[in-house]
């Protein structure tokens, strides 16, 4: 859930109903994700007064809300977001 893991990662995250959007973001990073979109990109966070942005990238995975109004995506975003390693085996995914 991308929630536990950014805030247990010290990222905030937001949920924005309106546009069905989750933003988190980190002290130098920051990444929305739309609801049913597999699209991935991270940009400079606002209060580092640095312009830029990574590519847009697709995981083969949308963003999605499941019953308990908890929303996934894949571990791998964390790797987009920056500054963070992904390890994924056959068991467990590490970050």
């Amino acid at each position: 859930p991308m929630r536990v893991v950014a805030e247990t990662l010290g990222c905030t995250v937001t949920w924005d109903e309106q546009n069905q959007a989750a933003t988190m973001t980190n002290d130098a990073r920051t990444m929305t994700v739309h609801i049913g979109t597999d699209r991935y990109v991270s940009a400079a966070a606002h209060d580092t007064g640095v312009i830029g942005m990574t590519s847009p990238t697709a995981l083969g995975c949308a963003p999605y809300v499941d019953d308990a109004y908890r929303t996934w995506i894949p571990v791998k975003a964390f790797q987009i977001l920056g500054g963070y390693g992904v390890t994924i085996d056959d068991s467990e995914a590490t970050i």
